[in-house]
């Protein structure tokens, strides 16, 4: 699915632009945190073996958790405050909570497809459990602009050759795309286009513009080949049809 796969990060556009991260500045983003063993309740429907949680200096740590419930602060005592949970089976990502709510004690994972209760060890709810902080990686903003911008360039190009699905249904129409990551080196490129002119705009620097510039073309060009290499699986039954091309929407 879509919303789950995960195209661009810091790692991905530093292989082009070993500097870009550096100039990112600071930026402050809510957390969890709390003194005290919290639990929280995960659904039922929600399938998973591995869950990895994200803290503000951008490291990443496998959880501890039993039966449906993790514990914090007893994931890494050390380090309470965590920014990201990513719920995976085996190595496909499932689920993604970005902890961004910033009060209540429910958070809801990217797609929306899950909540998750957070409780005390009696299974009350606990509100108490956010805290601002300050983390250095900030074009993160940037990285899931530019996923969305891409899906509903994707999304306008599909509708164009007549795919249709039933969205009152729930559906999407982005998810016959059985092939997604094909699109990760167009999303680099998109981000550092995006980075590169807000750079540009908080005080003009002609090296940032023309890198600007330089990305958009770079974008366009891969773009164009990530739709010959589209594969399409339109009633997402396993078996795509592959290479599907899409030819003429991003030159002219």
């Amino acid at each position: 699915m879509w919303e789950n796969i995960i195209l661009s990060t810091s790692n991905s556009i530093a292989r082009f632009e070993k500097e870009v991260n550096r100039q990112a500045g600071h930026t402050v983003i809510w957390s969890i945190y709390t003194e005290d063993n919290i639990m929280l309740n995960i659904p039922d429907n929600l399938s998973y073996n591995k869950i990895i949680a994200q803290y503000p200096d951008g490291e990443e740590e496998i959880t501890q958790y039993e039966e449906g419930e993790l514990i914090i602060p007893q994931v890494i005592p050390t380090k309470k405050n965590i920014i990201k949970l990513t719920f995976y089976q085996d190595d496909e990502i499932v689920a993604i909570f970005n902890l961004d709510e910033g009060k209540g004690n429910q958070i809801k994972s990217e797609d929306g497809n899950y909540v998750i209760r957070i409780v005390d060890e009696d299974g009350k709810p606990v509100y108490d459990i956010w805290q601002e902080v300050e983390i250095d990686i900030t074009w993160d903003a940037k990285i899931q602009l530019a996923k969305d911008m891409l899906k509903y360039e994707i999304e306008t190009a599909l509708t164009e050759m007549n795919y249709y699905v039933d969205e009152f249904a729930g559906q999407k129409l982005i998810d016959i795309i059985s092939n997604p990551e094909t699109f990760s080196i167009a999303s680099d490129y998109l981000t550092l286009h995006l980075i590169y002119t807000d750079l540009a705009n908080g005080g003009f620097n002609e090296l940032f513009q023309n890198k600007a510039d330089y990305y958009w073309k770079r974008y366009k060009q891969e773009l164009n080949n990530c739709f010959k290499r589209l594969n399409i699986d339109y009633n997402q039954t396993g078996n795509p049809i592959y290479r599907v091309k899409i030819e003429g929407y991003v030159s002219r």
